[in-house]
């Protein structure tokens, strides 16, 4: 979808008040057969994003009927999933003949496509933190009585909040797995118009009907994970999505290759390489990658292990930061939708680390949770609300692990503002990370 700020140019423009409850405010993009606005809810009170869907007038009764059930179809799938990691759908209705309405959570920050076109390349620490939370509201898909394949999964369908959380949206081509369908998946009868690049070989497969599964997404959320890391897609980077058909590239695509720089670990490269398993039948599916340790590692006071290179890391990157930030933000704002309305964020150039200096070693180290920034649309955040929010929210159905809040209040008072978190020893390891929501892990480091 375009992301383009043009009210006077918006076809549904004559529309200010929907449903005599939503209050259109600034049109965010617009689609082929659509268009998204903010607005806001003059009846719950917050700010919501109206995606007004337009049919052709000229279109038959027969296609304006099939874009209907296509569109209630999505609606059914989406306004079931109730996630911190997926964007609530809140209502649908019929503004008249030809056009109706579906209202979704809002996420004032941008998707990661346009994360990615404004800095292609994100250090492995801010990747990872972004792929846990996609692979969070995955888990909660693959863990309902009816399992969903989102099989979309692509940049432009990852959003992210103003805390700088990830979201998935965009369920249009889901496919919910029915109770009967075996391991290795359900007959793929539509393939839609998903985005080639992601799409893993079975869904190329034109001499049989492809079988399908949670596969599909682990391998979407593996090339997701290489564009990060290293600026270009594993497969087709310089093809079209017709010449990638055309030439099978995908299905000729039989090993993932790793560019010499940017250096990434070699955990790193171990996830992908599992994600990108070519044959399905060895491809690990999205319950079972979500247990790998790479996303999953320990940070236990007891593992004895100090996130004192990463938070070092952290404090190199804010002297870059400094030394270019004008240069930075000039870059920055040469595209045009950092012109939008204002911002949640905090810009480029005030994000410094100055008032977190590195932690101390200490003769019994503490846990002190990595500081991740990331990026939200243009800008980039410190995601220390967002650290405190994934240990509070995420661990609160989990009653074998307890946060020492003297520890904490303690953290927060001291002089070099480091951000300590300390988990209490249980007997039991299940549990001990808490980015999986009732997702067994184990509480080994990667590597």
């Amino acid at each position: 979808m375009k992301r383009i700020r043009d009210e006077d140019g918006s076809r549904f423009n004559n529309f200010q008040i929907l449903n005599h409850r939503y209050a259109l405010l600034n049109l965010l993009g617009k689609g082929g057969f659509s268009e998204v606005y903010k607005a806001f809810d003059l009846v719950e009170h917050r700010y919501v994003a109206c995606k007004l869907h337009g049919l052709n007038a000229q279109w038959s009764e027969e296609k304006k009927q099939s874009y209907i059930r296509h569109a209630i179809r999505e609606y059914n799938i989406h306004k079931t999933l109730v996630h911190h990691h997926i964007v609530r759908l809140w209502d649908i209705f019929e503004i008249d003949h030809n056009t109706f309405c579906t209202v979704l959570e809002y996420c004032s920050g941008k998707d990661l496509d346009a994360v990615l076109k404004a800095t292609p390349i994100l250090p492995e620490m801010e990747a990872r933190v972004i792929l846990v939370q996609v692979f969070q509201g995955l888990v909660y898909m693959n863990k309902r009585a009816q399992k969903i394949i989102h099989y979309d999964l692509n940049p432009g369908n990852v959003l992210f909040d103003e805390l700088g959380g990830t979201k998935v949206t965009d369920f249009g081509l889901s496919k919910i797995v029915e109770d009967n369908v075996g391991s290795q998946g359900m007959e793929l009868t539509s393939q839609g118009a998903g985005t080639y690049w992601y799409f893993p070989p079975e869904c190329f497969e034109l001499s049989k009907t492809p079988l399908i599964s949670s596969k599909v997404d682990v391998w979407s959320a593996g090339v997701l994970f290489y564009q990060m890391l290293f600026g270009r897609h594993p497969f087709g980077h310089d093809q079209t999505q017709e010449r990638i058909l055309h030439e099978d590239t995908i299905i000729k695509a039989r090993k993932v290759e790793f560019p010499s720089r940017p250096s990434v670990s070699n955990e790193a490269k171990e996830l992908i390489r599992r994600c990108l398993t070519y044959n399905q039948s060895e491809r690990p599916n999205v319950l079972t990658i979500a247990q790998d340790p790479y996303l999953t590692y320990s940070k236990r006071a007891r593992d004895h292990a100090t996130d004192y290179e990463a938070c070092s890391k952290l404090e190199d990157l804010n002297i870059d930061v400094r030394k270019n930030s004008k240069e930075t933000e000039e870059r920055f704002l040469t595209d045009n939708f950092s012109q939008r309305q204002e911002q949640s964020t905090i810009p480029l150039h005030e994000v410094i680390f100055s008032t977190i200096d590195k932690p101390k070693l200490l003769s019994q180290p503490e846990v002190i949770p990595p500081l991740p920034i990331v990026i939200v649309g243009y800008e980039m955040i410190l995601s220390i609300h967002m650290m405190e929010l994934m240990v509070r929210v995420e661990c609160l159905e989990d009653e074998e692990i307890e946060k020492d809040e003297e520890h904490i209040e303690g953290a927060s008072n001291s002089e070099d503002n480091a951000l300590n978190i300390r988990f209490n020893d249980t007997d039991n390891d299940e549990g001990d990370e808490c980015y999986f929501d009732n997702v067994d892990v184990a509480a080994a480091p990667p590597g």
